[in-house]
């Protein structure tokens, strides 16, 4: 532990001494048009289909989600005739879920990793919402450069101070954002995001179908059957009776 420390207090004295890495024209470029992609979205309501498939099972659903940018969100998990089997609320700080087949309340902590427990993928409820509104949830970074192993395709990368790859991008024929890649200060993948599909709604264009994949290969696919943008959505939405919300 000593010698980390030491180590630590040696890196930060010096970092002075190892130049930032700096952001290619183009890749500021692409990564502004993919950031401000939908920018007048703030809130919408929408129905939509979901797979998850984890630990060896598929589950096959389908959900309603309410959501204010850029962190709160209502999830009702639907069983064929409607009624929900499982709601999540999460306020800005705190993730409540009310599992109703087994009667019971969970609460934890609004973090960047939240939503792991509910749908295996580590990503939080302010990065959910922006992936669905069609933008790729950055993280920090100092530089946006072009991948250097595919330019001719689009992608790019993201570094942070030290110059490691923190996430990937890609986009499609179009220019949109085609996929997202977020990595750790190794290089291991956290979970990684494919845009498949696009539809037209009241002037915005937005994400039909949604993958996101773990790193230990999870996954959870998001198809939008209906979607309402800009409705109203009274605070109360984002509060479970009976969760413990005092």
């Amino acid at each position: 532990m000593l010698l980390f420390l030491y180590t630590l207090l040696v890196l930060n004295g010096c970092a002075w001494l190892i130049a930032p890495p700096e952001s290619d024209p183009a890749a500021a470029k692409h990564l502004t048009r993919w950031a401000e992609h939908n920018a007048a979205l703030k809130q919408f309501k929408g129905l939509l289909r979901v797979q998850i498939k984890a630990e060896g099972q598929t589950l096959n659903g389908r959900a309603a989600l309410a959501g204010i940018l850029p962190d709160r969100l209502r999830v009702e998990l639907l069983h064929a005739l409607g009624q929900p089997i499982t709601s999540l609320a999460g306020d800005g700080t705190t993730i409540r879920v009310h599992a109703v087949s087994e009667g019971r309340f969970y609460r934890w902590d609004q973090t960047n990793r939240a939503l792991e427990r509910f749908i295996h993928v580590p990503l939080g409820i302010e990065a959910l919402l922006t992936i669905l509104s069609g933008r790729p949830p950055l993280p920090a970074y100092v530089a946006a450069q072009m991948d250097a192993k595919r330019e001719d395709t689009g992608g790019l990368v993201l570094k942070d101070r030290w110059n490691n790859v923190v996430a990937a991008l890609q986009d499609d024929a179009e220019g949109r954002i085609r996929m997202f890649r977020s990595l750790d200060i190794e290089g291991g993948l956290q979970y990684e995001v494919h845009w498949d599909a696009w539809q037209q709604v009241a002037g915005y264009t937005l994400p039909c179908t949604v993958r996101m994949t773990s790193g230990r290969g999870d996954q959870v696919t998001w198809t939008l059957e209906r979607f309402w943008p800009d409705v109203e959505i009274p605070p109360a939405t984002f509060v479970l009776e009976g969760a413990g919300n005092s």
